[in-house]
C-alpha cells in the first residue's frame, strides 16, 4: 500500500471523531483532502493535526508522532 493512501487512511480514521463543520479551514480544500484528490504539504498537514487536536482534546504531539512520517520526510 502507497503512503499517500495511509495518510489518507490515518487522516479519515482521525476526522471520524470531529464535527467537519467546527473545522475552521477552508472546506474546498479539506473535502479534496477527505477524499484524496490531494494531500497536504507539511505545513498544512499540521495546522488540520492541530484542528483535530483542537476539535478532541487530543495531545497535538500524540498526533504529531502518529503523522512522523509525513511531518518530518
Amino acid at each position: 500500500m502507497p503512503r499517500s493512501e495511509i495518510l489518507q487512511l490515518q487522516l479519515e480514521n482521525d476526522l471520524l471523531a470531529v464535527d467537519l463543520l467546527s473545522i475552521n479551514l477552508d472546506r474546498e480544500w479539506l473535502y479534496l483532502i477527505i477524499n484524496g484528490s490531494i494531500l497536504p504539504s507539511k505545513e498544512e498537514l499540521l495546522v488540520l493535526l492541530g484542528e483535530i487536536a483542537r476539535l478532541t482534546n487530543t495531545n497535538i504531539h500524540r498526533l504529531k508522532l502518529k503523522y512522523n512520517y509525513w511531518l518530518y520526510q
